[in-house]
């Protein structure tokens, strides 16, 4: 078995490397879209930078559920409220 790494080749003409693997024999980093070496530092920034918007998202979508929860309490409020009328309605006499 060779120490080289696997010999990889372009599959796009071109690629803005959003999907990135480690190889751990090679210590590099590679694009998984068209096969490129990916600049170490470049990838780590990628990562970084998806992740601060990944956390805004996450928080945009709590604050979408609380939105959502109480609409919820809402409808179950007044759908209590609708039961107990037509209970209501039908105890009166005619």
């Amino acid at each position: 078995m060779s120490d080289l790494a696997p010999i990889r080749t372009r599959r796009k003409p071109w690629c803005d490397h959003r999907l990135t693997e480690l190889d751990p024999d090679s210590r590099r980093v590679f694009c998984r879209s068209c096969g490129e070496e990916v600049d170490a530092w470049e990838a780590l920034r990628a990562i970084a930078f998806h992740w601060e918007r990944y956390e805004a998202q996450v928080a945009a979508l709590q604050k979408e559920a609380e939105r959502l929860g109480e609409v919820v309490r809402k409808l179950k409020r007044e759908e209590r409220n609708a039961k107990a009328r037509l209970r209501r309605a039908g105890k009166r006499p005619t």
